[in-house]
């Protein structure tokens, strides 16, 4: 019984030794095939991919996004805060950020001054002259949307009229100090205006506004 045992474990240290072979061939195999095709183990895909790939798939996102992304590694720093990234952006959506300040949404439109569309909410702090100074910034911008814009008056639509803004459309939402004749001015000064949303908003009629 004793030599039948021996002999077991000499067969099984002879499987275990070629299954050893096998594992290192295979190791020396996959190594091999990195190393001609470029790749490691040691790498990750920011060494082993181009900066462009990168670039392209960024390009798909919001301003906040790049944000967020560009606080991750210094590689993404700089691929998310590059000029030509953020002059492929087309719009810049202030509505879902959780402490805009006049400060921040300007310095954020001067980055990017092609884009076409701009969408603000109320600004703590901000008067009329906001809507002016980005369309300073961004010459390029076709449609503005006024979500929960509580301090948009009727001298808004005039500072806009006044600029000589051309717009494509104008959204206001949630305004309690526009007029009908101040919209009315608006709109006659906007001949390639296509779209006139007001939503949510108590216009106040001239004739019946109390002494």
């Amino acid at each position: 019984m004793a030599e039948r045992c021996v002999d077991d474990v000499e067969i099984e240290d002879a499987e275990m030794e070629d299954d050893d072979e096998d594992e290192d061939d295979d190791d020396d195999d996959k190594e091999e095939f990195e190393e001609e095709d470029g790749y490691s183990e040691h790498y990750s895909l920011l060494e082993v991919l181009p900066a462009e790939v990168f670039f392209e798939v960024f390009s798909h996102l919001k301003w906040n996004e790049l944000c967020q992304i560009s606080t991750t590694c210094r590689f993404f720093h700089s691929v998310c805060t590059s000029q030509a990234m953020w002059a492929r952006l087309c719009e810049l959506d202030f509505t879902k950020c959780r402490d805009p300040t006049v400060g921040r949404i300007l310095d954020v439109a001067q980055r990017c001054p092609t884009i076409e569309r701009v969408c603000l909410p109320h600004v703590s702090g901000a008067d009329d002259s906001l809507l002016v100074k980005i369309l300073d910034v961004c010459p390029s911008v076709l449609e503005i949307v006024l979500d929960g814009a509580s301090g948009v008056t009727s001298s808004t639509l005039r500072l806009l009229v006044q600029n000589r803004a051309v717009l494509r459309a104008f959204e206001v939402h949630d305004s309690h100090l526009v007029t009908t004749a101040s919209l009315e001015e608006f709109v006659a000064f906007q001949p390639f205006l296509q779209v006139l949303r007001v939503s949510r908003c108590h216009i106040r009629y001239p004739n019946f506004e109390s002494e």
